[in-house]
């Protein structure tokens, strides 16, 4: 009769639970379960990230998280190993939980009478697992919001205004710093050099938004929307149904999407 209804919950698993594993990127394992005092205790954690891969999870340690999973612990769904065993039976379920400490699914209780603690653990987990089999998983990133620019023509007005500054400032008289060696604040050469670097394609114009900013070119065009994180120089962003990161190296800003080799230089001007 157990095995019936067990045949059962995995003929009846609902699509919409598909679909809520695939609002996660990652599955996250602990290196060590709660319920033990010694990491990988019985190989548990090493067993449930190698089943939950097989049955098509993006699985990760929790000390090894990517970079994006790090910035936002929303991506992923922590594995938790609800242990309720006896000395006569090893009885667990997996729990998966979201970044606020809910829980997203959790398998019905699977148990094991092997007395000996590691083949228990092996058979019981390896129950719970397999009621993930028929669910699948294929991460859908969220689309990021469109956001309408609230000026008309704010970017494109700046090269000419600029380069109107150095016309103007080009008949200023000599003043005080000049007279002592410093070349003065409004000097054409400074003024000039604002003009280039205002009509440089690649600079990006950061206008602030409630959660973040997004990143004007001169066109203007919107490139990239930046939205906050914890770290004050660390962005999460979104373009393409590729998500990636924003970050500050070395006074250098960097964008990294999925899936790149390498990270790519940026201008941002603030």
């Amino acid at each position: 009769m157990k095995n019936i209804l067990f045949g059962l919950f995995l003929l009846t698993v609902p699509m919409s639970l598909s679909a809520q594993f695939n609002d996660y990127k990652y599955i996250i394992v602990p290196k060590q379960f709660e319920s033990f005092k010694e990491v990988n205790q019985y190989n548990t954690s090493t067993l449930t990230k190698y089943l939950l891969s097989n049955y098509g999870f993006n699985v990760v340690y929790d000390d090894a998280l990517p970079l994006d999973l790090n910035v936002n612990r929303c991506l992923g769904l922590t594995t938790v190993l609800n242990d309720q065993s006896n000395m006569f039976t090893t009885k667990v379920s997996l729990q998966f939980k979201d970044c606020n400490n809910t829980v997203v699914f959790e398998t019905l209780d699977a148990k094991s009478k092997i007395k000996e603690y590691k083949d228990g653990y092996k058979e019981a987990i390896t129950k719970a697992a397999q009621q993930l089999a028929g669910i699948g998983h294929n991460y859908t990133p969220k689309q990021t919001e469109t956001v309408t620019l609230n000026f008309k023509d704010d970017v494109k007005q700046l090269p000419t205004t600029t380069q109107q500054e150095a016309k103007d400032n080009t008949k200023l008289p000599v003043d005080v710093e000049q007279s002592q060696g410093k070349e003065p604040a409004n000097s054409t050469a400074n003024i000039t050099t604002r003009a280039q670097e205002a009509t440089n394609p690649d600079v990006l114009y950061a206008q602030p938004l409630e959660n973040g900013y997004q990143l004007i070119d001169s066109t203007p065009q919107i490139v990239y929307v930046l939205k906050s994180t914890s770290a004050p120089e660390v962005f999460m962003v979104s373009k393409d149904g590729k998500n990636g990161v924003v970050f500050k190296d070395n006074g250098q800003w960097y964008v990294e999407f999925d899936g790149d080799k390498a990270p790519k230089a940026i201008n941002i001007k603030f």
